[in-house]
């Protein structure tokens, strides 16, 4: 018995990282700016300071998305906190009600994210073969 064509599937199978990472990388990308503009949509807005801090940073070559709120100034960073988690009203400073606007994107965008990432998967694969 022979098995044809086991060269080139083997050949389709070393190829299919490179196209998966790829297409996964688009998704990242398109994902992490849609992420940042739900966000800053969502953010509740004072002064405007706190809107202005949402960003997203990519690593491990385009693989993952940070997204971020409050920049790198100490004070910026525990305003997005206390926005999105609130405050206790027995603190020194009284208590604030918790304005999740990070949590809210997540859950908003999750589904749709998810969805992306089978589609590239499934490009990628189809690609391939």
């Amino acid at each position: 018995m022979k098995v044809l064509g086991v060269k080139k599937l083997k050949m389709q199978l070393r190829q299919l990282p490179k196209e998966v990472h790829a297409e996964l990388r688009k998704v990242v990308k398109k994902s992490g700016r849609e992420f940042v503009t739900v966000a800053k949509a969502l953010v509740p807005v004072a002064s405007g300071e706190l809107k202005e801090t949402i960003d997203v940073e990519y690593k491990d070559g385009g693989m993952t998305a940070i997204i971020s709120a409050g920049g790198n100034k100490r004070d910026t960073i525990i305003q997005a906190k206390t926005v999105e988690g609130g405050r206790n009203p027995a603190s020194s400073s009284g208590g604030m009600k918790a304005q999740p606007f990070m949590d809210r994107t997540a859950q908003h965008l999750g589904k749709r994210v998810r969805g992306q990432y089978r589609r590239a998967l499934a490009k990628a694969a189809k690609r391939v073969s």
